[in-house]
């Protein structure tokens, strides 16, 4: 759930706040788009300072595939950049693999 686009730092990331268990059904009309993305399973925590893709990839121990659904809160898609961020980047929904994936 990377942000990227004028004004933002590359891989910013929306948080994931929400589960629905596996077998959960989604109305594939209200489907504005979906993403492929990449969840890494971190060994240990990253602290807050500024961090290179070579630290992110050295903390990390499986990786997993996600599908983003793409969606909005915002009615009718009427939204800027401060919008899509405070909508946790236009993210509706996720669909985590489960099976993880050793990076070793």
């Amino acid at each position: 759930m990377g942000l990227r686009g004028e004004g933002l730092s590359p891989g910013r990331a929306g948080a994931l706040r929400s589960r629905v268990d596996a077998g959960s059904t989604q109305n594939l009309r209200t489907v504005e788009g979906a993403e492929a993305e990449v969840a890494l399973l971190l060994e240990q925590d990253l602290d807050l300072g500024r961090h290179t893709g070579a630290d992110v990839v050295r903390a990390a121990v499986f990786a997993l595939p996600v599908l983003e659904v793409v969606d909005s809160r915002i009615a009718n898609w009427d939204i800027d950049l401060a919008d899509t961020i405070a909508d946790n980047g236009s993210s509706g929904a996720f669909a985590v693999g489960a099976v993880p994936v050793p990076l070793a």
